[in-house]
């Protein structure tokens, strides 16, 4: 991979990913929030945040939690 490609690439990403970013801030609900906030908060042990694929393909999965 040339230096020109994979600042390109990085380039792509990074605009991909402020643009999900901004999506998620947009439909960010303070009520929602703080529902999650407080289980978070109740739970007893070590909580493990993963994510795996794309912001498209994460932005279709959130509305299902």
């Amino acid at each position: 991979m040339s230096d020109s490609n994979a600042y390109s690439q990085v380039l792509e990403l990074l605009r991909a990913e402020s643009e999900a970013i901004a999506k998620a801030a947009a439909r960010l609900q303070a009520a929602e929030l703080d529902r999650v906030l407080s289980i978070l908060g109740s739970c007893k042990g070590k909580i493990v945040l993963l994510g795996v694929g794309n912001p498209e393909s994460s932005r279709r999965k959130l509305p299902r939690l």
